[in-house]
């Protein structure tokens, strides 16, 4: 890892969309809180009253703005000190990940869905259940989780505004980076795939063609090596798993022909 600095985190490159976390936090904020009428008066459960109102919790705490901000500037703390150390980047507290993913999901996999919100909810607990700070044996995993989360914050990111949040969206994209050639040298897999069609589909969004080509390539030749071993009864695999998988890598296969 390259990327060493005293100050916070900036954006790479070429990574449009990226905003203020005040911004981040308001747009997460009003999804969850839309405005209300001014008269609009909510509804107390029994033995509640005005002055005493027991009600469930409306905003996750995380969310308020001081929480927000200072969550997110020990975050970027954190983020400093591991490109000091040249160190995988940490990953963020689980529950303000899950409620990202859950917020966001169907949205960043709107034009090309490879996996199932379940299924990478599934792959996303397996990965904080074994480290929050590196693949843990497992790269196509950390890669997929970690790239998918900077979907996530890219998606969530409002336009036109200098970027706290683009270094926190720029960490999780080099925690993939790193792996890249782990997952593209390893023996193929479904989750090497998705991975590196993740990969693909963020570096469409920088833009990144060369890179947008040499990852939907592999991703392409990886999915071949696959068909061949299911089609020779080498593979098992569940077919609701497999066929997002085929088609989105001919999606992005099409889309790679007219750079090469």
């Amino acid at each position: 890892m390259q990327l060493v600095v005293s100050q916070p985190l900036a954006a790479p490159a070429g990574v449009v969309g990226v905003s203020s976390f005040n911004l981040l936090g308001d747009r997460m904020r009003s999804e969850i809180l839309p405005d209300q009428p001014s008269n609009f008066a909510p509804h107390l459960p029994p033995g509640a009253t005005s002055q005493n109102p027991v009600v469930p919790e409306i905003v996750p705490e995380f969310l308020l703005p001081d929480s927000f901000n200072r969550n997110l500037t020990a975050f970027i703390t954190r983020l400093n000190a591991a490109a000091a150390a040249q160190e995988f980047y940490p990953l963020m507290p689980i529950h303000i990940c899950r409620h990202l993913i859950h917020s966001s999901f169907s949205e960043i996999m709107k034009e090309h869905q490879f996996i199932s919100e379940e299924r990478f909810s599934q792959l996303l607990e397996a990965q904080y259940a074994s480290s929050t700070v590196g693949p843990a044996g497992d790269a196509p995993r950390w890669a997929l989780v970690n790239i998918v989360v900077a979907l996530a914050l890219r998606f969530k990111n409002a336009a036109g505004t200098e970027s706290t949040i683009g270094a926190v969206m720029q960490s999780f994209y080099l925690n993939a980076t790193m792996v890249t050639q782990q997952v593209i040298f390893q023996d193929p897999s479904l989750l090497s795939v998705q991975a590196l069609l993740a990969m693909a589909v963020f570096s469409r969004g920088i833009p990144d063609a060369q890179a947008f080509s040499m990852l939907a390539t592999n991703a392409s030749y990886q999915l071949e090596v696959l068909g061949r071993k299911r089609y020779g009864g080498l593979l098992v695999c569940d077919e609701n798993e497999f066929w997002p998988v085929y088609q989105i890598t001919a999606k992005l296969r099409e889309e790679v022909s007219p750079i090469l």
